[in-house]
């Protein structure tokens, strides 16, 4: 594994949030030629990881708790307005809470949700959605 200081280089960065989850993400890293691998929490990590990534050619992948993410990591990103931000909720009230957050005042627009139904005959269902930060924004600015 890598330290976080490590200076982060043009191409594919990860970070894994569970214990359990970090082993199998780092050699699912290795396959798929992830240069920088970094494991621990997305609000200790990502901070540092979005000012030396270019905000236009980064995604950032979010998969919250139930509980939804953090305020300031939905601030954080609002601040340096990643290109795309891919949400993967397990509690649609608490995506929509996000989302809210994360689109107010045309800072991303939703291009697409997509609910999946992994558990059929359940309630539980699994949601998608696609935010692309708004250019508008920018240009409306200047």
């Amino acid at each position: 594994m890598h330290e976080p200081r490590q200076q982060y280089r043009r191409g594919r960065e990860g970070v894994a949030l569970l214990r359990r989850r970090q082993g199998g993400a780092a050699r699912l890293a290795a396959r798929k030629s992830c240069r920088v691998f970094l494991a621990g929490k997305a609000e200790d990590l990502l901070p540092d990881m979005l000012t030396r990534l270019p905000p236009d050619q980064t995604t950032v992948l979010l998969d919250p708790p139930r509980k939804g993410c953090q305020a300031e990591m939905l601030e954080l990103l609002r601040r340096v307005r990643p290109q795309q931000v891919i949400y993967v909720s397990c509690q649609p009230a608490t995506m929509a809470r996000d989302l809210n957050i994360l689109c107010r005042d045309g800072v991303f627009n939703i291009a697409q949700v997509v609910p999946l139904d992994m558990f059929p005959q359940t309630a539980h269902v699994e949601c998608v959605a696609d935010l692309r930060y708004s250019q508008r924004l920018d240009q409306a600015q200047k």
